[in-house]
C-alpha cells in the first residue's frame, strides 16, 4: 500500500471511532442509549467546572462534531437512523 491509502484508512478509522462514540454506537442493543449513558458520565465529570469552561468545552465539541458528522455521513453512505 502506498502512503496515501494508509492515511485514508487511518482517517476513516478515526472518523468511525469518534462518530460512533469510541465504538459504543456498535452496541448490539440500544446503541443510542449506550451513547447517551457515556454523555451523562462526561456531563457528570465536567459539572464542577466553571460556567465559562463548560461553554468552551461545548464550543470545542461543536467545532469538531460538525465536520466529523459530515465525513461520517459520507463514509457510512447513509443518514443516522431514526
Amino acid at each position: 500500500m502506498d502512503l496515501k491509502s494508509n492515511f485514508l484508512n487511518l482517517r476513516n478509522f478515526f472518523v468511525k471511532f469518534f462518530a460512533t462514540c469510541f465504538g459504543l454506537g456498535y452496541a448490539p442493543i440500544f446503541p443510542g442509549a449506550v451513547g447517551v449513558g457515556f454523555g451523562v458520565i462526561v456531563a457528570y465529570l465536567i459539572h464542577p467546572f466553571y460556567f465559562w469552561q463548560k461553554g468552551l468545552i461545548t464550543l470545542i465539541l461543536i467545532f469538531f462534531a460538525i465536520p466529523l458528522t459530515t465525513e461520517a455521513d459520507k463514509l457510512f453512505q447513509k443518514k443516522d437512523c431514526k
